[in-house]
């Protein structure tokens, strides 16, 4: 699991420039390195961004009626970072990587929180930022209809995120 009450940057991989650049090249070679199942592996990857795409609208709702009072946002408690998966994710769909490893500023809260939320598009996100459901948000789901059609959603991403994974390893393995 991404999500972690420490302040440790230590815990986040890589973090330093150097191994940064070394996972950004393995990345693009795996990606250059898909052969006769990149197609199918670029399907799996739209099919997320659209997935993704329908999480904006309900996730933004959601959050404006539960963050806004939080007293303990996740995105200043939580340590987050782009895994494996996130990754190739975005890259597949943008033939771009972020230019950096998710870290802290100086109150202790994400890179990427803004005044107003995330700056950053759902899809450019690490999934953690989408799957993980505080307590005051889950009780919000159990109160409206759509509650589980949202989270149906999340978890239908959580499945194409692992196939597409596992097909990526697939593609490049001996």
């Amino acid at each position: 699991m991404k999500v972690r009450a420490s302040s440790a940057q230590a815990d986040i991989p890589w973090q330093g420039e150097s191994s940064w650049q070394e996972l950004r090249t393995a990345i693009t070679a795996i990606c250059a390195g898909l052969g006769e199942k990149e197609a199918e592996i670029r399907e799996i990857a739209q099919q997320m961004q659209y997935g993704y795409r329908q999480l904006d609208e309900p996730m933004d709702v959601l959050c404006g009626r539960s963050c806004i009072t939080c007293q303990e946002i996740c995105c200043r408690r939580a340590t987050l970072w782009y895994d494996l998966p996130d990754l190739l994710f975005i890259y597949l769909i943008s033939a771009k990587l972020p230019p950096r490893q998710i870290s802290r500023v100086s109150d202790g809260a994400c890179c990427n929180l803004g005044t107003r939320g995330c700056v950053l598009p759902r899809w450019q996100r690490p999934f953690i930022c989408s799957w993980y459901l505080c307590g005051a948000q889950q009780l919000e789901l159990s109160s409206v209809p759509e509650g589980g059609q949202l989270k149906e959603q999340i978890e239908c991403l959580r499945k194409s995120r692992k196939q597409l994974f596992a097909h990526c390893v697939e593609a490049v393995s001996p």
